[in-house]
């Protein structure tokens, strides 16, 4: 193939993703796991977990039901970036909101793709669960976290700079001096709280 066609892309699917294909693949891509947000979000962790950094991990495309709650298109689209977002949906059938959240997300991605490019992957499982992922520099963080316990551990690791989402079933409690965006990225009156599908912004 690459004899053929130099630039090739080679995308090697997750029940062959292993260290050894490193050499052979260009993209690695999560498994099928249709409407389920969690089970991609842990299956790309899988594959960052083997692979390691700087290597382009694919999430498994993202689909929902077309009377999904916006909260959870949003939760969706969190999950995908902590991969390459793939979507796998009739564009011209999505609504207003799930069109609007889409751009959201993916401008939000493009902003940090070059962290999460060069950046070092960390995560931390509890038994079958992720904790958290995490991707950093010396100058910023990027971090999923599931729960009040895991958003406390990354705060108080954090860089200069941290970009915070809630992944979680439920709100989470934050210390003062963060800036706090519901899912569709409008700016909450409080910085108290974490919002299901929200994200915040904390500067050293």
């Amino acid at each position: 193939l690459r004899k053929h066609n130099p630039k090739a892309l080679i995308e090697i699917r997750h029940f062959y993703s292993t260290p050894r294909m490193l050499r052979y693949g260009t993209q690695f891509r999560a498994n099928d796991t249709p409407f389920d947000f969690i089970e991609n979000f842990h299956r790309i962790v899988q594959l960052r977990m083997m692979l390691g950094s700087k290597v382009p991990v694919h999430s498994d495309p993202a689909c929902w039901r077309p009377d999904e709650l916006p909260e959870n298109i949003a939760r969706h689209m969190i999950a995908a970036i902590a991969g390459v977002p793939m979507l796998s949906m009739e564009l011209g059938e999505l609504s207003e909101t799930g069109e609007a959240l889409i751009r959201y997300y993916l401008e939000i991605y493009k902003t940090h793709r070059p962290l999460f490019a060069n950046g070092t992957w960390r995560f931390r499982y509890e038994f079958d669960r992720v904790a958290w992922l995490s991707v950093k520099d010396c100058k910023c963080c990027a971090a999923w976290v599931t729960d009040e316990e895991s958003a406390k551990e990354i705060i108080t690791g954090s860089p200069a700079e941290l970009c915070l989402f809630n992944l979680g079933a439920n709100p989470i409690m934050l210390p003062p001096g963060g800036t706090v965006f519901n899912y569709t990225g409008h700016r909450m009156t409080s910085d108290k709280v974490l919002p299901i599908a929200g994200m915040v912004k904390f500067r050293k």
